[in-house]
């Protein structure tokens, strides 16, 4: 975990790591989102504003759910539709987990020696695992800027796409 001369260059960089990776996380949803747009299929404008507004109203667990879902129902006689995207969608709830801590768990900066680190820890609501990571965040699940940002470019981008792949290799809707 790199260290830097003052408390706010380490909380910049956290900061500005956590950003990044909620933007490219924000390119897994979208893509999603087109998905779904495409097996719920063609629309008239006042279908498809419906359309929108419930899969804007669901969670992201309920999203992935509608998905299979219309996988199923757009692909009856392919089952290989249905093992593929069971492998993305493994891939896409294991980094769903890292979102779920970027947006839940605190940014906590700590100072050893001359030094500051910030970094992602439990919530706050979880002190004890806090002074855990606080007292030693190189040994802990804290998450580093560094990590964010490598998780984010290569594993969410990874999911990313492999949805776009998935609806590239879809059959037309009818």
């Amino acid at each position: 975990m790199k260290s830097y001369p003052t408390r706010d260059e380490a909380v910049s960089e956290i900061t500005k790591a956590l950003g990044m990776a909620f933007s490219r996380w924000q390119t897994v949803e979208f893509n999603l989102f087109l998905l779904y747009r495409r097996l719920c299929g063609e629309a008239n404008i006042t279908q498809r504003k419906v359309m929108e507004i419930t899969y804007n109203s669901m969670q992201l667990e309920s999203k992935m759910f509608a998905v299979a879902g219309l996988i199923k129902f757009r692909t009856p006689t392919d089952k290989k539709y249905m093992q593929d995207w069971d492998l993305i969608a493994k891939q896409f709830n294991k980094q769903k987990k890292l979102r779920d801590k970027m947006a839940h768990w605190s940014i906590v900066s700590t100072q050893k020696a001359a030094e500051y680190y910030a970094f992602l820890a439990p919530p706050l609501s979880d002190i004890d695992r806090v002074i855990k990571a606080s007292a030693d965040p190189e040994n802990s699940e804290a998450i580093s800027a560094e990590t964010l940002l490598r998780r984010s470019s290569d594993d969410f981008g990874k999911v990313s796409a492999a949805i776009e792949e998935f609806m590239r290799k879809l059959p037309s809707p009818a």
